[in-house]
This record gives C-alpha cells, structure tokens and sequence, in this order.
C-alpha cells in the first residue's frame, strides 16, 4: 500500500500489510520511504531477471539472479517513477541500488502522461504484463463537451534492461488487435 508520513506528509511510503486470510490485514512496516516525494498511490513491487530469455518472474521468485523493482504512482508529481534494487527478505526491505535514482526521484516508467500503473505475472508466457492511464491535459468544461476524459493503455511488456532501466514493449496480439479495430470501425464509418 502506498502512503505518505512525516510532518505535512511529505514521506513517500510504501507499506507491508499481512493476512491470513486475504479479508483481514494488519500494518507490519514500511517496505521502503523517501523524504521529500509526498503521497505515493499504486505501488507495485516485483521481481526481474538479470539475464536469461524469462521476460518476467513470478511475485514470489528470490535468489541471487534478480532484482527487486519498486513502483509507485506520484500524486505530487502525476507520473509513475519507480527504482530498481535488493529486497531484503529476512526484514521485509528494499534498498535501491543507486540511492541518486530512488523511487519517486529519478526514473520514470514513461515520459508522458502515464500514470496509475500495475503489473500482472502472465504465467503461460513467462512475462510481466504492465497496464495503465493515460490522464488528459484537457479541461474539465473540455472533458464534459467530449463526453469522456482520459483512457487506458494498451499493454505493454516490462523488461528489465542493464538492471537499472525498464523497457516496456506493446504486446503483439493486443497491438494486431487494435489495428483490426481500428480498420473495421474506418471501414464502417466510409459504408
């Protein structure tokens, strides 16, 4: 869970919740907190591979061969920023591997308007499948006359690339998908 702490709420946090059950959760710690980022919301926390073919792990993957990359969506800022680093296991902690680029500081998962996003482990083709918003730059009169404001966006892959940057790529049949749509809908739209 994302939060912020300190005086005025300016400590971006994530938290570690327990459950037995998944109904009922208890506040353990602070998983990782940066001073000065203000309210961190959507964290996302997972596991990447420094090498091999894998394009993802599972959630729950530990060892030697992967980092850990923490995610979280800057209300302060609006842009999702995440770092990459070692989960401590043993104290449920992480720890950025380069402290100038730390989560909510340096890198950005995209340079636009992307925001609120989340990742999925797709077990059947070994990769981790990032989802996310896209929020408009439009006014709120502006939002209202069109009848909608802002979208999802499509889905895209999330590598890790040198263990210290992301790169996110579309996924193939989603991108063929929309193609079709779009041609369809162009198609009908001449009849």
């Amino acid at each position: 869970m994302g939060s912020n702490l300190g005086t005025g709420g300016n400590i971006g946090t994530a938290l570690v919740y327990k459950s037995k059950d998944f109904q009922t959760w208890s506040f353990e710690h602070p998983l990782h907190e940066v001073p000065g980022t203000g309210m961190w919301e959507c964290p996302d926390f997972y596991p990447v591979a420094l090498s091999g073919s894998k394009l993802g792990l599972d959630t729950s993957v530990l060892g030697a061969s992967q980092k850990h990359v923490l995610k979280i969506s800057s209300n302060n800022l609006r842009h999702d920023y995440y770092s990459v680093g070692t989960y401590y296991f043993n104290n449920q902690t992480y720890e950025p591997d380069i402290k100038q680029l730390d989560t909510a500081i340096g890198l950005r998962y995209d340079y636009g308007n992307y925001y609120a996003s989340k990742t999925f482990f797709d077990q059947h083709k070994g990769r981790r499948i990032l989802l996310g918003w896209v929020n408009e730059s439009d006014t709120a009169q502006e939002d209202i006359a069109k009848g909608w404001s802002s979208i999802q966006v499509l889905v895209l892959e999330s590598l890790c690339k040198l263990c210290f940057s992301l790169s996110s790529h579309i996924v193939a049949y989603l991108l063929l998908f929309s193609l079709f749509l779009f041609l369809s809908a162009d198609n009908n739209a001449q009849q």
